[in-house]
């Protein structure tokens, strides 16, 4: 099999945040340990959020640390949004991203959604939402971990499993050819391994690689000894039979120079 460059576009700099801090995960601490573990591209990003506990001085200073880094790996800098209801939940977001010039934006429909009880409804939701996020946020790059948040009805007691065959493929042929469409990238977050040994999960990927959409690989990682921990992904989508060449970074009108990868 072709070796892939290692990557990872969703690593949480989380020293930022106001609660639940890790000090160790300076965006200076990510790329040591990106650079040890000889990754070429890395993606550092925090929530921004309404609430308390993620502010945008938060994020501030995350972009602050990130520009005075210098490093081997080709690095951007980002942010992760959520899409609850019918909108981006931070409404300053696009705002957000000119002022402060960050490379990308991840958003993601986070938990269960909203008064859901069962299955059905949550399927019914979060492919509403993530079709939100395609159609209705131009500023949004990445969506993250589509689907992957069905595991919580497991975890909540609301279902005895999750497994991707409860979406509809016409919901997931939908999502992915409305990610091609408005140019957005698809995130494989190792959230997915739970998925793998799922048939329709299998078929999700085939969509995915008939499609051409373009991918992200990623750790979401919020702690130290997450990162660096891509590999299975990798191998799972060489597997598939998806290719390096589908894997997505910021264009070159964001960075002046951006090398592709064949």
């Amino acid at each position: 099999m072709m070796d892939w460059p290692l990557t990872d576009m969703h690593l949480h700099a989380t020293r930022y945040r106001l609660s639940s801090i890790r000090p160790d995960m300076t965006v200076a601490n990510i790329v040591r340990r990106l650079e040890a573990s000889t990754y070429v591209v890395g993606g550092i990003v925090e929530h921004l959020e309404p609430g308390p506990k993620h502010p945008v001085d938060c994020l501030e200073a995350m972009v602050n640390e990130f520009r005075s880094i210098c490093s081997p790996v080709e690095l951007f800098v980002g942010v992760e949004l959520d899409y609850r209801g019918d909108t981006i939940t931070f409404p300053r977001a696009a705002k957000v991203k000119h002022r402060l010039a960050l490379d990308f934006c991840l958003a993601a429909a986070h938990g269960i959604g909203d008064g859901i009880t069962s299955t059905a409804a949550f399927v019914e939701d979060h492919h509403r939402r993530l079709m939100g996020i395609v159609e209705r946020c131009d500023y949004v790059d990445v969506i993250a971990h589509p689907w992957s948040d069905g595991h919580g009805l497991v975890r909540r007691g609301l279902a005895s499993e999750w497994r991707l065959e409860c979406v509809p493929e016409r919901y997931l042929r939908e999502f992915v050819d409305a990610a091609k469409h408005h140019g957005k990238a698809i995130e494989i977050n190792r959230k997915v391994l739970a998925d793998a040994g799922d048939p329709a999960f299998a078929r999700y990927l085939a969509l995915l690689q008939d499609a051409r959409v373009p991918l992200t690989v990623a750790s979401d990682a919020h702690s130290i000894d997450q990162i660096g921990s891509t590999g299975p992904l990798n191998t799972l989508l060489q597997e598939a039979g998806l290719v390096c060449g589908c894997l997505w970074k910021p264009t070159a009108a964001q960075r002046s120079t951006i090398p592709r990868w064949s």
